[in-house]
């Protein structure tokens, strides 16, 4: 339980944390950056492992999108990202934690 509220503490760290410098109390991204925020889970879980890192985000103003991998191979769990990136609008971080970084790098070197 420690090491998953680590986890999620150190995530949402470093996702929320640039929107802190601008107006802690602004519930808009700041201007320029990405709005949309797409989130890959790792093996042995699903993407309400994400959830409330997603709920911190969502309150800041960003959109978000919990990818949902089926886990059955790395290339069907790319095309999930794939599929999920492609419904964004805009600029979009890719975030990946464990085997969904795996598949995020994957992607990349695809796309």
């Amino acid at each position: 339980m420690l090491k998953r509220n680590l986890l999620l503490s150190a995530a949402t760290g470093l996702l929320a944390g640039p929107t802190l410098v601008g107006s802690a109390r602004s519930a808009e991204p700041p201007r320029g950056a990405a709005h949309n925020i797409v989130l890959v889970h790792g093996a042995f879980v699903d993407q309400s492992s994400w959830r409330p890192v997603a709920e911190i985000l969502e309150k800041k103003g960003y959109n978000v999108t919990l990818v949902e991998n089926p886990l059955t191979s790395l290339a069907a769990d790319v095309d999930a990202a794939r599929q999920e990136l492609a419904r964004q609008n805009g600029r979009t971080v890719l975030v990946g934690h464990s085997w969904g970084a795996c598949a995020r790098g994957a992607l990349l070197v695809c796309h």
